[in-house]
């Protein structure tokens, strides 16, 4: 069995068709993925983006 995150099973669900994500982006080269241990990954669609204070982007994306 797949040790998945939290945010991986939510992914995953049927119930869920978009998602709205703030991101604060940093440049380290190391971390873990959102939405890791998928294979292929999560399939998404940007439907809107905003730029906020302080550098955050927020992201409206729906699953293809």
């Amino acid at each position: 069995m797949q040790n998945y995150s939290h945010s991986s099973r939510i992914a995953w669900s049927p119930l869920i068709d978009e998602y709205w994500l703030a991101v604060q982006p940093v440049i380290s080269g190391k971390g873990r993925r959102l939405f890791e241990n998928f294979g292929n990954g999560v399939k998404l669609k940007l439907v809107e983006s905003k730029r906020l204070k302080l550098g955050v982007v927020a992201l409206h994306c729906t699953k293809i």
